[in-house]
This record gives structure tokens, sequence and C-alpha cells, in this order.
């Protein structure tokens, strides 16, 4: 049985919505909404084409993400630096 790779998945809240974000080998991968029509459209997608599943879990990825992320909607950053 061949091992699936893993795609990890947090949920945050914002002041507009809650996101999703995920990182797959400590690389982002999606950022969207949590709640939108086509959440499992996006999320089969992604799932297909990386072979992976997703697991809630955290990485550096997510955490300097979801630290940006709280930093723009502060209105303290205008530029991403996510690698």
């Amino acid at each position: 049985m061949k091992t699936k790779n893993i795609i990890k998945i947090q949920y945050h809240k914002t002041a507009v919505g809650e996101l999703i974000l995920g990182s797959y080998a400590n690389q982002l991968c999606l950022a969207d909404w949590r709640y939108r029509k086509m959440r499992a459209t996006v999320d089969t997608r992604l799932k297909k084409a990386l072979n992976a599943t997703y697991i809630e879990e955290d990485d550096e990825a997510l955490a300097l993400v979801r630290s940006q992320f709280d930093e723009y909607f502060q209105g303290e950053r205008r530029v991403f630096d996510i690698h």
C-alpha cells in the first residue's frame, strides 16, 4: 500500500472570515476562505494534484502565513513574504 503525501492544514479566524491554510512540504499550497461554495471542489482538486490528504497539523510555513495575515488585517503589512 502506497503512503499518501500530507497537506498540513490550519483554520485561521480573521476579522473578515475564517481561512483555511495548507502547506505541502513546508511550503504554502492553500490560502482560501474556509466557508465558500467551491470549497469541496478546490479541496478535491488540490488533493488529487498532490496525491495527498489533509491533516490538521501546524508547521513553520503555516505559522508564518498566519502571522503575516494578522499583520495584513491589522493594517501593518501590505506585502507578503511567504516562501
